[in-house]
């Protein structure tokens, strides 16, 4: 009658076996599918092909103009001024002479050798009336400026006919260089081998007298001979052309506002590398310490930190600083203009077409160009003062200032009431300095130094003696150190007196010759003390291959003391019998006009030319010297050689004596960077059992 009855065990067992046999099911299942799934995916599912996008055009990125040719005919320009210029005094010269072509009825235009390509000058003589002028600076050793090196490469290498051009060249240099005013030599010379016409003679400036007023000289006679070439005539015109706008900005974005940088915006904000003039270094000073004691000057050590500019720095380099101006000098002048010296503004060329669009960095305030980027300092050029008689509203003054920019010396003495001159500006001019790209440390610490620097040329010589110092305690043989030292008093600046004295007792300074110039009745100087021990130096020359470096004020004083030191290595040789040989004037006068012809030889490119020329400024010189010029030259030379080192032999061969067997040398061994006169003793001279030897050449 009712259901029938179940187990209870196997009522209790039959749904967890379903319940099993669902779980597994479904175990299988999704893994079938899954593994079904990653197959398609994996391994049979067509690639997609990627839609084809429309191709974009690439537009080129405007390219400049390398021809000044083609901008000179647009820009409807006849003359060119190329500069090589390192501190923008070059630059600043080729700009006034551009300006000053309008004068003439003609037009001009300055150039960046480095933004053109300047084979173009053999297409020169496609514009009437057409000339080109070179304003070039000598760096270095002299060695082209670094935007004219392209054209020096381009010079040494090319063979173009240049028969069509005209031009002229302005030389800048310093005296006190061995190669003085080389490139602007060069490049005259050079231009007309390959054929160019010169219409106006090589003109030389010399930065160690006026550099400005021998331009001035070149210039008023440059442009009469331009208008004889081209029968123009000058117009009359004395108004001056505006180069540059003033903009002043009443809404502008601060950020994009220069604050003093170089060249990229807030680039003291974010330093990066790599660092040079335009992008300079914001070193932090570690150490400031005054060296000297009481007196007027005010001489400072200074230490900087410059572990993260990844700058690498040798032993001898220099290092260069940014000027800011004094506050109070800019503020002064704010208030004599009745300008306030917040206002942000710009300074844009007016021609359109030049590369150079303002003369600094630009927007920027007026205590921004003041303080960082103007030279407010030193005495206005005279163009500079041209251009402020313009803006003179009180006649005399016009009047006074006109005399002082002429070349005329009237209206030159006395003082002129007017505020300090604002010129737009060479950055950061200047005074004359250099660099001497050889001054470093022997590669082998073992040869020996001596080291010359009077006052504070002894600078970079506490380099190289802390090198040295750092090279004992790594177990390296270092070579003999000697340092001759100079200043006025021994308490007031005997500057690095504790480092020295440490350094000689520890054995790392192996010579230390002090001379205090104004300590005692007689003035004594470091020529005296190499003079002194003038056998310690030819030893150390002669036997150690010394190299010998001159910083300082040394370098004219010096001459005398080569002499000397050539005189004595004679050993008893005279030099009578081969100056008698000049009978119109005896051996007195011939050594007086040789220790003349010595001071001139470290001016001069080649040292030694024209030592028996028939005359000179002070009439003739050494006539009849036919024996000593075959001596100097050897037969049918015209020119005296150098004799460098790879020539010494050839030069100072005993069959080309003369006299007693004395030779002298046109070029005698160079201290550091100046040439000095000594002589070459004839092999197996008494005294002198090595041959002969002349002072060699600093470095070999």
């Amino acid at each position: 009658m009712g259901e029938p009855s179940m187990d209870p065990s196997i009522a209790a067992d039959s749904p967890a076996q379903q319940d099993s046999l669902f779980s597994m099911t479904d175990v299988f299942l999704i893994s079938l599918i899954t593994g079904l799934l990653t197959y398609w995916f994996f391994f049979r599912k067509k690639k997609e092909e990627v839609p084809e996008l429309p191709k974009m055009q690439t537009v080129a990125a405007p390219v400049r103009d390398s021809s000044f040719i083609e901008k000179m005919k647009k820009t409807g320009r006849n003359i060119v001024v190329f500069y090589g210029s390192q501190t923008g005094t070059a630059e600043e010269f080729a700009n006034r002479l551009a300006k000053d072509a309008h004068r003439y009825g003609l037009r001009g235009m300055a150039a960046d050798p480095e933004e053109y390509d300047l084979s173009d000058l053999s297409r020169l003589s496609e514009i009437d009336k057409s000339l080109a002028v070179f304003c070039m600076a000598t760096y270095g050793e002299g060695d082209p400026t670094d935007n004219a090196q392209d054209f020096y490469d381009w010079l040494q290498e090319a063979d173009a006919d240049l028969s069509g051009l005209r031009f002229a060249v302005f030389g800048l240099g310093n005296k006190t260089y061995e190669h003085f005013n080389a490139m602007g030599k060069y490049v005259d010379k050079r231009l007309e081998e390959l054929g160019a016409q010169r219409i106006f003679e090589l003109g030389l400036g010399d930065d160690d007298g006026n550099l400005e007023e021998d331009f001035i000289t070149w210039r008023e006679q440059f442009w009469p001979a331009v208008c004889e070439h081209f029968g123009v005539e000058a117009t009359g015109e004395e108004s001056s052309i505006r180069q540059y706008e003033l903009v002043v900005h009443t809404d502008v974005n601060m950020n994009k506002v220069y604050t003093g940088e170089m060249g990229r915006l807030k680039s003291y904000e974010n330093q990066k590398p790599p660092f040079d003039a335009k992008n300079p270094f914001l070193a932090q000073v570690t150490e400031n310490r005054k060296l000297n004691e009481g007196g007027e000057r005010h001489l400072m050590h200074l230490e900087l930190d410059i572990s993260n500019s990844k700058i690498r720095y040798e032993s001898g380099d220099h290092v260069a600083v940014y000027p800011a101006n004094d506050s109070s000098l800019v503020n002064q002048i704010g208030e004599i203009l009745g300008t306030d010296l917040d206002t942000v503004m710009s300074l844009n060329n007016l021609d359109e077409e030049s590369n150079k669009k303002h003369p600094f960095p630009c927007p920027t305030s007026y205590r921004t160009a003041l303080t960082y980027y103007l030279d407010i300092t030193n005495p206005p050029r005279t163009n500079v003062l041209y251009e402020l008689a313009q803006y003179a509203s009180d006649s005399g003054e016009q009047e006074r200032l006109r005399k002082m920019a002429s070349s005329a010396a009237e209206g030159k003495v006395g003082a002129l009431p007017c505020p300090p001159a604002l010129g737009v500006p060479k950055r950061h001019p200047e005074s004359p300095w250099g660099v001497e790209s050889q001054f470093r440390l022997p590669f082998k610490p073992s040869t020996p130094v001596i080291m010359i620097g009077p006052g504070t040329g002894i600078a970079p010589f506490m380099g190289f003696i802390q090198e040295r110092a750092w090279l004992k305690q790594q177990g390296k043989e270092v070579g003999e150190t000697v340092l001759y030292y100079g200043c006025r008093h021994e308490r007031e600046d005997y500057l690095y007196r504790e480092e020295l004295a440490r350094f000689q007792k520890e054995g790392v300074l192996t010579q230390l010759n002090v001379a205090f110039s104004r300590d005692q009745a007689e003035k004594v100087y470091v020529q005296h003390l190499l003079k002194k021990n003038k056998e310690n130096v030819w030893k150390l020359v002669n036997e150690g291959m010394a190299h010998i470096y001159v910083c300082g004020c040394a370098l004219q004083a010096l001459g005398g003391f080569w002499w000397e030191v050539a005189l004595w290595l004679c050993s008893g040789v005279s030099l009578t019998p081969c100056l008698q040989r000049c009978p119109e004037h005896g051996p007195g006068r011939a050594e007086h006009l040789l220790r003349d012809r010595l001071r001139v030889w470290q001016h001069e490119p080649a040292p030694g030319r024209g030592l028996c020329k028939e005359t000179d400024d002070k009439g003739p010189l050494l006539p009849g010297c036919v024996e000593l010029r075959a001596g100097l030259a050897g037969p049918g030379r015209e020119q005296v050689p150098r004799c460098g080192p790879g020539e010494l032999a050839s030069a100072c061969s005993p069959t080309a004596a003369v006299g007693d067997g004395v030779v002298l040398c046109p070029r005698l061994p160079r201290c550091h960077s100046q040439p000095f006169l000594g002589l070459c003793i004839p092999s197996g001279q008494a005294g002198h059992p090595r041959g002969w030897k002349g002072l060699r050449r600093a470095g070999g």
